[in-house]
């Protein structure tokens, strides 16, 4: 970002407009009304703690996440559910939507539906099936 004049005062003026959309989409799905301070949201899934990520990426070369929001991620690389509002904030898109994976290992932590967990299977078995691909692994959490 600029360090001073216009193209700073933009490059903010931007930057509170994803912030905004962004926060806004995430409080909506969760179903949390900040207006109501004893309001508390819903909750799809549970998030590993930070020393399991970074054991992850030590001991098994993890650097990607399938199922991240710019709100939770630990690594720079991953994957989001709404890639119009996250990829300001560095999402790569659906894992749904991406086609072969490159190489490497993975965390993938879907959010605790049938449905997701369903087509999150498929999708990991296409991947690992598919005859292009490269060396993959993925650490599932359900």
């Amino acid at each position: 970002p600029p360090e001073k004049g216009p193209g700073r005062e933009a490059y903010e003026s931007t930057f509170r407009k994803r912030l905004y959309l962004l926060l806004r989409r995430y409080i909506t799905f969760i179903g949390l009304d900040p207006s109501d301070k004893d309001a508390s949201g819903g909750n799809m899934h549970a998030a590993a703690p930070e020393t399991v990520f970074s054991w992850l990426k030590e001991e098994l070369g993890v650097g990607c996440e399938v199922f991240a929001s710019p709100l939770n991620c630990y690594f720079s690389t991953y994957f989001s559910a709404f890639p119009d509002v996250d990829a300001p904030f560095g999402s790569r898109g659906s894992f749904f939507d991406v086609g072969l994976l490159p190489e490497g290992s993975y965390e993938v932590g879907p959010p605790y539906t049938e449905e997701v967990m369903e087509l999150t299977a498929r999708k990991l078995l296409a991947q690992l099936q598919h005859p292009e691909a490269g060396a993959l692994s993925f650490v599932l959490f359900v």
